[in-house]
């Protein structure tokens, strides 16, 4: 997977270069700060994630923490469940 940052003061892109939406959605699903998935043409732009705040790759590197906390509870339940 490659992934190509943009950023500036209180600002970041983050693009997903031959990718679906969906890691960009599920990472903005978590962010507690202004930020969106976006896609802007599926043949244009590969899909993003623009987040404006005081330290963004900071907000970026939090939601993504917490996506894998959530999935690996998904995982423990799921494995519970298969017993």
């Amino acid at each position: 997977m490659e992934v190509v940052v943009k950023k500036e003061k209180g600002f970041a892109k983050v693009e997903v270069p031959g990718e679906t939406e969906t890691v960009t959605r599920l990472v903005a699903s978590e962010l507690k700060c202004d930020g969106a998935a976006v896609r802007e043409h599926p043949f244009m732009r590969p899909p993003a994630l623009v987040v404006k705040a005081d330290r963004p790759v900071d907000e970026i590197s939090r939601a993504c923490d917490a996506v894998l906390k959530t999935v690996k509870e998904f995982r423990t339940q799921f494995t519970r469940a298969l017993k």
